[in-house]
């Protein structure tokens, strides 16, 4: 009796050690941006004036990740976050291999980028004539349905308050 016993406080006292000396790896941090990868690791991320932002998975009626890339090489992304904030982006044509296409009305009248931040007070951003940007893809793989890349946008809202996103990454899988 006092061997059962003996065996089953070493076990009950192993798996409390075991549950005691796990610590949760938190990769998630809000403040640091994610690796950049190529993988079509469904990611999104940047820095909004200065601050981190990076795209949640939640559940919605709608998707919060979302691309697409056509054979006529329009090309568009849409990432949103559980607090309501959302970026979107869009090239109308042209985007048919990797390199870097400029976000500028004044090459495209239909190119866009959008941004809502719930930080602001729901403050909305876009492009006009002076604020431009890029988007870099890196990664065009049309057979793994994976695009990659970087980008940077310099955006304008209401009173003229200017938004800098900068260092923004994406991996996605379409």
């Amino acid at each position: 009796m006092k061997t059962k016993i003996s065996q089953l406080l070493i076990i009950v006292f192993t798996v409390l050690l075991f549950i005691i000396g796990c610590k949760k790896n938190n990769n998630n941090d809000d403040n640091v941006m994610p690796p950049y990868s190529e993988t079509g690791a469904k990611m999104l991320a940047f820095k909004a004036n200065g601050a981190v932002w990076k795209y949640e998975r939640y559940l919605s009626f709608m998707a919060s990740l979302v691309v697409s890339l056509n054979n006529k090489g329009s090309f568009y992304v849409s990432a949103s976050k559980k607090d309501g904030s959302i970026i979107q982006f869009s090239i109308p044509e042209g985007v048919n291999d990797t390199g870097i296409y400029l976000l500028d009305i004044k090459i495209n009248k239909d190119i866009y980028t959008y941004f809502r931040w719930e930080n602001q007070s729901w403050k909305y951003y876009s492009l006009d004539s002076t604020h431009t940007g890029f988007i870099q893809i890196n990664k065009l793989d049309t057979i793994k349905r994976i695009v990659a890349g970087k980008f940077e946008i310099n955006m304008i809202g209401k009173n003229d308050e200017e938004m800098k996103i900068t260092e923004g990454q994406f991996d996605i899988s379409y």
